[in-house]
C-alpha cells in the first residue's frame, strides 16, 4: 500500500468541504431571552473576528498551525469544493447566503508503530444568511444531498478527484438555536487506482441566520471526534456571542 502523504496537503480539502455543509435549523433566535443578536447588520470584520483561534480551542490543540488563514470565503469557492456545484449553486438561488468566514488548522506527525503521517485538521466557518428561513431550508436541503451522494465521484476544480464513501448524521446536544452533526468518509484519488480516506466529523449550529461549524478530519484512522468537535463548536459559539454583544470588537487598521 502506498504512504499516505503528508496529511497538510489534504487539509485544503476539508475546509473547502466543510464550507459546502454549514447548515442551519428551524426557529428563531440568536440571543438570550428571545432577543436576537443576529438582527442587526453584521460586518466583514466581525465575521473574521468570530472563528475560534488557536488560543481558545484548549491545550489538545497546542500543535496545530495555519493552513488557510482566517478570512473570507465566496460564494463561488463554496460552490466549486462542494460534491455536486451545480447543485449547490441552486441551493444558494433558493437559500441567499451574505458571505462567509473561515480559518483552517492542521497538525501533522509521524505515527511511531507506522511510521506513516497522522494528526488532525480543525476548521471553523461562520455564514449569515438573508434570514433564518432561508438557513433553516439550506440545512435540510445540504443534509438531504450528503446522504444522497454517497458513492458518487466528482472532479474538483480544488482537489482531487473524490469519492462520498459514507456519511450518517448524529444528534449532537443542543447549541444555540439547534446543532446538527454527520461524521463522513471521502476518498481521494490522488495516485489511481490508490485512494487516501480522509475521516470528517462536522458539527453545525444555528444562531439566528447564522450558521457556523466546526470540524475535525483525519487521513489516519477513523476515531470517534463527536465529543471534541461538539466542545470545538459550543467554544466557536461562546466567541460568536460575544462578538454579537460588541464585547469582542474589529481592531482598526493601523491600531495594532
Amino acid at each position: 500500500m502506498a504512504a499516505l502523504p503528508n496529511v497538510r496537503f489534504l487539509v485544503p480539502l476539508t475546509g473547502a468541504l466543510v464550507c459546502a455543509l454549514v447548515l442551519a435549523a428551524c426557529g428563531c433566535g440568536g440571543g438570550e431571552g428571545g432577543e436576537d443578536l443576529t438582527a442587526r447588520e453584521i460586518t466583514d470584520e466581525e465575521l473574521i473576528l468570530m472563528l475560534l483561534p488557536k488560543a481558545e480551542m484548549g491545550e489538545d490543540y497546542a500543535g496545530l498551525s495555519f493552513v488557510h488563514d482566517p478570512g473570507l470565503r465566496t460564494a463561488s469557492y463554496i460552490t466549486d469544493a462542494a460534491l455536486d456545484p451545480e447543485e449547490q449553486a441552486e441551493d444558494l438561488e433558493r437559500f441567499p447566503l451574505i458571505s462567509a468566514s473561515g480559518v483552517t488548522y492542521a497538525e501533522s506527525t509521524i505515527d511511531e508503530e507506522s511510521g506513516e503521517p497522522t494528526g488532525q485538521t480543525v476548521a471553523f466557518v461562520v455564514h449569515p444568511f438573508e434570514e433564518s428561513e432561508a438557513a433553516s431550508g439550506y440545512l435540510e436541503e445540504e443534509l438531504a444531498d450528503w446522504e444522497a451522494q454517497v458513492g458518487a465521484m466528482r472532479t474538483g476544480k480544488q482537489h482531487w478527484d473524490s469519492q462520498l464513501t459514507t456519511a450518517e448524521g448524529f444528534k449532537p446536544g443542543r447549541i444555540a438555536d439547534e446543532s446538527r452533526g454527520i461524521r463522513f468518509t471521502i476518498t481521494y484519488f490522488i495516485n489511481p487506482p490508490s485512494g487516501i480516506d480522509e475521516h470528517t466529523t462536522v458539527v453545525w449550529f444555528r444562531r439566528g441566520r447564522l450558521l457556523a461549524s466546526a470540524s475535525i478530519s483525519t487521513t489516519f484512522g477513523n476515531p470517534d471526534f463527536r465529543e471534541a468537535t461538539e466542545a470545538l463548536a459550543r467554544k466557536l459559539d461562546e466567541r460568536i456571542q460575544a462578538v454579537l454583544r460588541g464585547e469582542l470588537t474589529p481592531t482598526p487598521v493601523g491600531t495594532s
